[in-house]
């Protein structure tokens, strides 16, 4: 302890414990009525056994937090610790930092990626740990799941811990992927929970859900609100275009015609002599009758009303569009005549049962 405060420039050295771990891979740096601790448990003690010189990682990291006064600072900064990736990359930023340090203490480069090792394969099993593979296991790091995780958590993942310690200790850049960017937009959702990277997925899966739930909860009968106004905004447009088709026509024609006369008026039976290329009265979309934007369409001709120019016109006609699932694809229905008015049911029926709107149907303002 005291070779590495001598070190790493720390000139009081802190007091040191050593506890039973009780199978715990860990060590902690605390404070209490202005005295600083370090505390080391023994089972990281028993498993480097074989490597003392990594002991003096653990060591080192701890001591980094008293160092850089991260004890000290941590009231302060509590309440701003909670924010969305703000908190959570505060934590990283000191353990990375504090990995640094811990290297630093080590007279062998290699005793850092050892110490980091005993966590990742335990007491035993990391004398059998090829270090280069599992530092690779970095690159596997970039997807969503893997990148969210470690945006909520106060650790970064232990393999790009080891990657950075090792890179470090051969004097090059560590080659780590970047996050999946989406995980970023996610993570701006979730409070720090100060769940560790690999431990605290559920707890931060949990959040996630309730926030997605919240947001959903919020934003589906906004869309759905959209969506019907939107449907019932076009029933109206077209309602009003079949209008000014039939009174254009009338005044072509002398009478009203069917839809199939308006979108194609040289047609057999429409408008005697009409131009081939001439312009029609109506769109083919609307004339055909198909449902769309959940919307039905009917439409309804009166008497027979034969002239000159026109000998298959009628006297009346009713245009009705309605939605396909009342209260889903559209709450009202609309509907519009020869009278050039246009009418709306608030339940969502069909207001062409004739070839006139009812005399008593409710008008669109």
């Amino acid at each position: 302890m005291t070779a590495c405060c001598r070190r790493l420039g720390i000139d009081t050295v802190p007091e040191s414990y050593l506890l039973n771990g009780d199978g715990v891979f860990n060590a902690f740096a605390t404070r209490f009525l202005g005295v600083n601790f370090v505390v080391l448990l023994s089972h990281v003690v028993d498993a480097l056994e074989s490597a003392p010189g990594a002991i003096n990682f653990y060591l080192g990291h701890e001591l980094a937090h008293i160092h850089r006064r991260h004890l000290v600072w941590h009231p302060a900064l509590l309440p701003a610790s909670v924010l969305p990736l703000l908190g959570a990359a505060y934590h990283r930023a000191r353990e990375a930092t504090c990995d640094n340090y811990g290297a630093a203490c080590c007279d062998d480069p290699q005793d850092a990626v050892v110490g980091l090792g005993v966590l990742a394969a335990g007491g035993k099993r990391w004398q059998a740990m090829s270090f280069p593979e599992y530092a690779a296991q970095a690159h596997e790091t970039s997807g969503f799941w893997m990148s969210f995780n470690e945006l909520v958590a106060d650790y970064p993942w232990l393999v790009k811990r080891v990657a950075r310690v090792a890179a470090r200790s051969q004097g090059r850049s560590p080659d780590i992927p970047s996050r999946n960017p989406l995980a970023y937009l996610v993570a701006l959702f979730v409070p720090r929970t100060g769940a560790g990277a690999g431990g605290g997925g559920l707890m931060s899966l949990l959040v996630v859900v309730a926030v997605i739930g919240i947001i959903a909860a919020i934003a589906i009968p906004s869309l759905l609100r959209a969506r019907v106004s939107a449907n019932e905004a076009a029933a109206i447009g077209d309602v009003r275009t079949v209008i000014s088709g039939e009174a254009v026509f009338e005044s072509a024609a002398g009478n009203y015609g069917s839809l199939h006369c308006l979108a194609a008026p040289s047609s057999p039976g429409c408008i005697i002599a009409y131009p081939a290329t001439g312009p029609t009265f109506l769109d083919p979309s609307i004339g055909s009758l198909v449902a769309k934007g959940g919307y039905e369409r009917v439409f309804v001709q009166g008497d027979a009303s034969p002239t000159e120019r026109s000998p298959g016109g009628v006297r009346t006609y009713c245009y009705s569009a309605f939605p396909v699932n009342a209260g889903q694809t559209g709450v009202r229905s609309f509907g519009g005549d020869q009278s050039g008015r246009i009418c709306f049911d608030p339940q969502g029926g069909n207001l062409c049962t004739a070839a006139e709107l009812p005399v008593d149907c409710t008008m669109l303002p």
